[in-house]
């Protein structure tokens, strides 16, 4: 038996009770249960790492990332005109043996739409058929149920994808919101696991993924609750699933897209198979500054860039020298698809969930989890 090791768990457990029984004490205890969650997610990674290995997650990320917009051809131009390339890359990686393929983004046009003058006519006019290949992959996807777009719900002016895109995906039922719910102070701990769309209920992107990675349907109850594949989906507040992290910056294991189009185009069809066969998959940026989210991992992120096993070759990955406690927002989506599929999203205690805890902060013998052996584990 380790001696160290189990010195190191002690302390570990000792100033966990501390911190709940404090926490326990405080007249403040609404306004700091959030940031107790944020405090154990860090802790728990600086005492034992990470539960899982990165190669294990079901969820993988494709990253429209700075790399992409730095190579050929994509360099300085719109992203409206990369629909054929991303159309290349969607078969490619559903060809791969992708379980699902979600979109956290949206194009809500088309550049056939355009209106604008160019020459006699108009530009869309002159462009007309240029999403063919986008929309043909996406029917092709839509078929067997594997790929699902996203949509922003904003009253009764929802952000959409493009009238083509919806048409060649079977319309609402390959369509699911990408809402995520942000706490008092503009961090994102908990995501939705339905909405109302309609008058009837319409699971969330993360749910939708992780249900049919699974090949289940989600149950919901008259309570809020909801079921997916046997598990009880906890949720200190009905409809939502509170987020157990990972830590560190390569705990999803992400492609740049640019990387995949090349290898596509190099007809590199084992290494698709490689690394995306069983996955969820989730298509959507990864940049410095766009769609850059605060999380319960606030205290835990690491360097960014895409660290996952390249293909092409003919790139180098952007890394950022620092790090931000931000978090792009497609890994809150790819985290929740892995809680809910691992079944071990984090379970906050209390009557008004006023302190959040990983798994009712139990600590248990975990020989085959982290460290290989028995010590305090929060999971």
């Amino acid at each position: 038996m380790n001696t160290r090791r189990l010195t190191r768990d002690a302390i570990a457990a000792t100033a966990i009770a501390l911190a709940c029984a404090g926490t326990a004490v405080s007249p403040a205890l609404e306004r700091i249960h959030g940031l107790s969650l944020d405090i154990l997610t860090a802790l728990r990674f600086e005492m034992f790492g990470n539960r899982h290995s990165p190669a294990a997650s079901p969820t993988v990320v494709v990253a429209i990332d700075e790399e992409s917009y730095r190579a050929a051809p994509f360099k300085g131009s719109p992203t409206l005109t990369w629909t054929g390339e991303i159309g290349r890359v969607l078969n490619a990686v559903v060809e791969g043996g992708a379980k699902v393929v979600g979109f956290d983004m949206i194009i809500p046009t088309s550049i056939e739409q355009s209106e604008i003058p160019f020459g006699e006519g108009m530009l869309g006019e002159r462009v007309r058929g240029f999403d063919r290949d986008f929309l043909r992959a996406l029917a092709g996807a839509a078929a067997p149920n594997k790929v699902v777009l996203g949509e922003q719900l904003r009253g009764n002016d929802p952000i959409r994808p493009a009238p083509g895109q919806r048409i060649a995906v079977r319309q609402q039922q390959n369509i699911r919101p990408l809402n995520t719910v942000t706490d008092g102070d503009d961090t994102v701990r908990r995501m939705p696991l339905s909405f109302d769309v309609g008058g009837a209920k319409v699971p969330g992107m993360a749910l939708e993924l992780a249900a049919r990675a699974q090949n289940a349907k989600p149950e919901f109850a008259a309570d809020g609750s909801v079921m997916l594949a046997g598990y009880k989906i906890p949720g200190a507040e009905a409809n939502t699933v509170t987020l157990n992290f990972e830590a560190g910056a390569d705990d999803i294991p992400t492609y740049s897209f640019a990387d995949l189009r090349a290898c596509a185009i190099k007809g590199d069809k084992d290494y698709f198979k490689r690394v995306f066969d069983g996955k969820v998959v989730l298509f959507g940026t990864v940049l410095d500054s766009e769609d850059r989210k605060q999380t319960s991992k606030r205290f835990a992120t690491g360097l960014e860039g895409t660290r996952a096993a390249r293909c092409a070759g003919d790139g180098k990955p952007v890394l950022t020298g620092f790090k931000r406690s931000s978090i792009a927002g497609i890994y809150i989506h790819a985290t929740a698809v892995n809680n809910l599929i691992r079944q071990d999203a984090s379970v906050e205690v209390g009557s008004h969930a006023t302190f959040a805890t990983m798994r009712t902060l139990k600590c248990h013998s975990s020989p085959n989890r982290g460290h290989g052996g028995n010590g305090w584990t929060i999971v």
